[in-house]
């Protein structure tokens, strides 16, 4: 059997649910994103907490990155991926995941804008076990 994955993603969280013949597994993996930075709001006399030579966009891109990275990692080699969640990361992950090779993998994409986790398990069931 082909490994297959769910995955529901928001700046808050992620959680993958993947079947494959060694059974279901479950990850949640939590966002290191945050608010968007703001540096009008820093504290008078103290520097914004961001990496040296990097401005509040180019550090948020790169917690995002890192974020989705981890997310595809936890994914790993599965055939068949359901992406949901509301936003716009489910597609900024689906073009990594594209981008990162030319791979056989079927990728499906539904927008959902709320859900409980309950419904992130049913969902993927109801895709995992087509």
């Amino acid at each position: 059997m082909k490994m297959a994955a769910n995955v529901w993603i928001d700046a808050r969280k992620a959680v993958i649910r993947r079947l494959g013949d060694d059974g279901e597994t479950a990850l949640e993996i939590r966002s290191p994103l945050g608010p968007w930075p703001d540096p009008k709001k820093s504290v008078p006399g103290e520097p914004p907490a961001l990496p040296p030579g990097l401005g509040p966009h180019e550090a948020f891109t790169e917690r995002l990155r890192h974020y989705l990275l981890e997310v595809i990692a936890a994914i790993g080699d599965a055939g068949s991926i359901l992406i949901s969640g509301p936003g716009d990361l489910k597609c900024e992950l689906g073009r990594l995941i594209d981008a990162m090779g030319p791979d056989r993998r079927s990728l499906v994409m539904m927008p959902i804008e709320q859900a409980t986790d309950r419904q992130i398990a049913a969902r993927a069931r109801d895709h995992l076990y087509f």
